[in-house]
């Protein structure tokens, strides 16, 4: 498979019938193998099994983006392939890539080298690693720290700007208040957010990362069986629906209302009679038998 001229399995003539049966499970049973990696990327063939989340045996790119999955720190990411500052966040993602305080953009900015820690700009005034001409440039306050007064210095913000946000993992432009799907993964942070509160993944809605390009219906680990594929994994959708009967049963007359009217379709937040009191239904306020509450 990798022209690599070790050849991937040896078919023997396990029956000594003279012949060799070159079909799986056939009378000679399945080959051995002699290629301990087909795909020559690099990982054993042992430790690469799609069925645990880990890459295939016989795809030496499993994310597609140029780097053999052996070379590449995230083989499920096309955005990403390196870590330059060993710190956990893929360069692609990384405000900081040789984690000296200064940002990539100020950096470049400033005709310093990303990629060097003992080369930054050397103007800070305010002393919040931002440098004064890239401040001038952006528009931030070169004598304050925190332009937005977020809590957040403007070095370190990225939305120096912005006093909602402040940071963006996922690199898409949006920042993570405001953003439902933190690291651009299959599922939104809602969901993680239920899985990670009942312990079933670890991490964070930011870190938690699903990947796009893997089928999860039927998956062998339960944590990510997906069996209608939905994209939200079935421990997930089991827990929310107990949380949600919990809520229902324990809920008030009202707050069952509402839950039968966005059943129907109905949306709760308008009111079409006027009366300052939100329970909308299609044509009649009290087409559910009830009054407005």
């Amino acid at each position: 498979m990798d022209g690599d001229g070790i050849p991937d399995y040896r078919w023997l003539d396990n029956n000594n019938d003279g012949r060799f049966t070159l079909q799986w499970g056939g009378e000679d049973g399945d080959p051995i193998v002699v290629d301990l990696d087909r795909d020559g990327d690099g990982i054993l063939n042992t430790n690469e099994d799609p069925s645990q989340g880990q890459t295939h045996p016989d795809n030496d790119d499993t994310d597609n983006d140029g780097y053999k999955d052996g070379d590449d720190l995230f083989p499920f990411n096309p955005n990403a392939h390196a870590d330059f500052d060993n710190d956990g966040i893929a360069d692609y993602y990384d405000f900081d890539d040789d984690n000296d305080g200064f940002s990539d953009k100020d950096e470049a900015y400033s005709k310093t080298d990303p990629n060097d820690a003992n080369k930054y700009p050397e103007v800070d005034v305010d002393k919040d690693f931002m440098s004064d001409p890239y401040e001038s440039y952006a528009g931030t306050n070169p004598t304050v720290n925190d332009s937005d007064n977020d809590g957040f210095n403007d070095g370190i913000d990225v939305f120096p700007m912005d006093k909602y946000e402040w940071i963006d993992s996922d690199a898409d432009g949006e920042g993570n208040n405001r953003d439902n799907n933190d690291d651009n993964d299959a599922v939104i942070d809602y969901w993680e957010k239920i899985g990670i509160t009942h312990g079933y993944y670890s991490g964070n809605i930011s870190t938690t990362t699903w990947n796009r390009d893997i089928d999860l219906i039927g998956a062998d680990d339960e944590d990510l069986r997906d069996s209608d594929n939905d994209r939200v994994p079935d421990l997930i959708e089991k827990k929310a629906a107990a949380l949600f009967k919990d809520m229902f049963d324990n809920g008030s007359d009202q707050y069952k209302r509402a839950v039968w009217r966005m059943h129907e379709g109905i949306n709760n937040w308008d009111d079409p009679d006027g009366d300052n009191n939100r329970n909308f239904v299609l044509y009649n306020a009290n087409i559910d038998n009830k009054t407005d509450t």
